[in-house]
């Protein structure tokens, strides 16, 4: 996580959220008169809960946390004040497993298969016939809801480290980056139908041949 400016998130003695801060002398002061603790840490940022009471600001910022979707995620906490001032508290990025979780779910599946498939030939060693096995997925039925184990996690990052931020942050906003657009179209309005398979890489074996 790159942090821009030292930052520690405050809670009060209920765990309601308090406004960051970046005074630091002032939370190890807190520590050291045992008027705060360490509860938690939301990355490599700690969150300290304050147990006295703490004056109010005189102005109310609003905060917001920026989020722009992919494999790797990037997220940023920014706050903007009553006079429209934007100030970067932190901005982070992290990998997502996707692609991991498919690798773990195709050894899954090869396992899976090789195990029905020894357990078929030691029963046809035996000379018997088989025992038959009323086909399980078919009496199943996902929900309408229902999401790959792959793109389930991916979602469920974005949400949680949003989740995780927002929890300790006053006054949030949530703003997801949301583009989708069609490069090919950029470069030729007129394209349609097979044409999107024969992009600028058609025909060759690969970029570098493609370069070269």
């Amino acid at each position: 996580m790159i942090v821009h400016q030292r930052l520690v998130f405050l809670v009060d003695g209920s765990n309601n959220a308090l406004h960051p801060t970046r005074k630091l002398d002032m939370v190890r002061r807190w520590l050291r008169n045992l008027d705060a603790k360490v509860i938690k840490y939301v990355g490599k940022i700690m969150v300290v809960q304050v147990f006295k009471k703490l004056s109010k600001q005189k102005d109310n910022p609003v905060y917001w946390i920026g989020v722009d979707p992919g494999d790797i995620v990037g997220i940023c906490l920014v706050r903007v004040t009553a006079d429209n001032k934007v100030k970067t508290l932190l901005s982070s990025e992290f990998h997502t497993r996707s692609k991991e979780i498919k690798q773990l779910l195709d050894v899954r599946r090869m396992y899976r298969n090789t195990r029905r498939y020894f357990r078929r030939k030691k029963v046809k060693k035996k000379g018997y016939e088989p025992k038959h096995r009323f086909p399980r997925y078919d009496n199943r039925k996902r929900p309408d809801d229902w999401l790959s184990p792959s793109v389930l996690h991916f979602l469920e990052s974005h949400k949680s480290v949003t989740r995780k931020i927002a929890n300790v942050v006053p006054d949030v906003n949530v703003s997801v980056e949301y583009a989708r657009f069609d490069i090919q179209r950029m470069m030729n309005p007129d394209i349609e139908g097979e044409q999107y398979q024969r992009g600028r890489l058609f025909g060759y074996q690969n970029v570098r041949a493609y370069v070269l």
